[in-house]
């Protein structure tokens, strides 16, 4: 086994415009403030939890924070972070953290740093809120896919629901259930990221499994291949990311040397009897059918022309789960003598690290 790790528009309606802060003053110091609670058991916080949870987020988006970590009563932390844009105060306890953010430049960092917190497991997110005036928030936190967003369109197909988000730092978003799956925005860093990376030697005859939103399939169809075929379970998703992404989407379905087709994916590899010199798995993080890694891996595997490359990305792994970026290229490496892995931080996703890889036999 070689495994090689490398660092690396229009919606169809009028939509009222989308501030984190109420319009019509100029923009002054001012307060947001943002309660979130996990599932399940709590654990202690400890100073070396709370480095490990949440403050790796910090030095991500904040320019040399001053952090200071003190106890308070009843099992509860004081974490205070300073900066030029914001002064951050986080009292975290077995199963909730409340942070208080008063903005001295911008607002931006702050909103990343509160999203990628609650990326570490927070499910129960209660509320959101802006200060002084103390308004109630437009923001639906439980809902969205993001603390600080709203949904704008929302419509619910055979197999999943189907969702149009927006925030305003990383603007519009798809998302498949409460899983955010591309950001208008940074989408082009997922999709070309996927393809340029396992898009190597001659390639003439692709498969590209899941990718409902045509991102990854528009990516491919630049470059001079001459068979695409695109397996994607719901029709609806591809429909829903035309009507509001066709930025994204880009005609790519209509495209003379695309085949689509609309089922289940690896039952589409079980009876396939064609052979790709690249196969792309976008599916979902979480797959809707319900089959082991191995199983995934082999069932790719078994359509691969004799040169032919493997390549799909793996999700950043949520502080206190299974490492499923580990599990992911581990089941690749175990099947195909070469994997190679670069990363890409993708702001959209909470500017997480996520992984591309690419397998060769």
């Amino acid at each position: 086994m070689n495994v090689a790790m490398n660092a690396s528009p229009n919606i169809t309606r009028q939509l009222e415009s989308f501030r984190l802060f109420h319009s019509g003053r100029e923009f002054e110091p001012d307060w947001f403030v943002v309660e979130m609670c996990w599932d399940g058991p709590g654990r202690v916080p400890t100073e070396t939890l709370v480095q490990a949870r949440y403050l790796s987020a910090a030095s991500r988006v904040f320019v040399d924070p001053k952090i200071e970590i003190r106890s308070l009563p009843y099992e509860r932390l004081l974490v205070a972070i300073d900066t030029d844009d914001a002064k951050i105060d986080m009292r975290v306890s077995r199963q909730s953290v409340a942070i208080a953010v008063q903005v001295i430049q911008d607002a931006e960092a702050a909103v990343r740093f509160c999203e990628n917190v609650a990326s570490t497991g927070a499910r129960v997110k209660s509320r959101v809120q802006t200060l002084p005036d103390s308004l109630p928030s437009s923001f639906e936190p439980s809902r969205s896919g993001y603390l600080f967003g709203r949904i704008l369109e929302q419509q619910q197909s055979l197999y999943q629901t189907i969702t149009l988000s927006e925030h305003p730092v990383y603007g519009r978003a798809f998302l498949l259930g409460d899983e955010i799956q591309i950001g208008v925005e940074d989408e082009h860093l997922f999709s070309r990221g996927m393809v340029s990376h396992a898009m190597t030697g001659e390639v003439k005859r692709v498969l590209v499994l899941g990718g409902g939103d045509c991102g990854v399939l528009r990516e491919v169809l630049t470059y001079p291949v001459e068979r695409v075929v695109m397996v994607e379970l719901d029709s609806e998703v591809v429909e829903f990311c035309k009507k509001y992404f066709p930025g994204i989407v880009a005609n790519a379905p209509e495209d003379p040397r695309v085949e689509m087709r609309f089922e289940d994916a690896f039952e589409y590899l079980k009876n396939c009897n064609e052979q790709f010199d690249l196969v792309l798995s976008d599916l979902p993080d979480t797959p809707i059918a319900d089959y082991t890694l191995d199983d995934q891996v082999r069932l790719m595997d078994q359509v691969l022309a004799e040169n032919g490359i493997l390549g799909t990305h793996a999700e950043f792994t949520r502080f206190g789960q299974p490492n499923e970026n580990e599990l992911i290229v581990d089941a690749i490496a175990n099947r195909f003598a070469k994997t190679d892995v670069v990363r890409e931080v993708i702001p959209s996703f909470q500017d997480q690290q996520w992984l591309f890889v690419k397998a060769s036999r």
